[in-house]
């Protein structure tokens, strides 16, 4: 395991520093790209930490199917009450009505992918 020996930090500072670095690289470009699992819940809230101010330093966007279950829409909604966040929405649902609505920040996601989960 190569990539562990060259760095003894605890898992926890490798994050940090990575996604430090990511804010620092991409800036206001960087978004997370949420599907409201549990790695969006540690990345979100080292996220909080990052930032400071219990603020978030890129934005957080989730792809919205148009076929959501309950339980998904019940976590979307609890994570913005958690973290004291606003999750932006790209739809993808193929809804004609859809395009009506303000486009998501999805659309302007630079080409780079940084390798954290779900962080563009």
């Amino acid at each position: 395991m190569r990539g562990l020996s060259e760095n003894p930090a605890a898992p926890a500072d490798r994050l940090t520093e990575t996604l430090r670095a990511a804010v620092e690289r991409h800036g206001e470009s960087a978004v997370l790209l949420c599907s409201f699992q549990k790695e969006e819940s540690v990345l979100l809230d080292e996220l909080l930490r990052v930032g400071g101010l219990g603020r978030t330093p890129v934005r957080i966007v989730t792809i919205d199917t148009g076929v959501l279950f309950p339980e998904t829409v019940e976590t979307w909604r609890a994570f913005e009450e958690r973290f004291q966040v606003r999750i932006e929405t790209q739809d993808a649902s193929g809804d004609p009505a859809a395009g009506q609505r303000q486009p998501g920040p999805v659309d302007s996601v630079p080409d780079e992918v940084l390798g954290v989960s779900g962080l563009v």
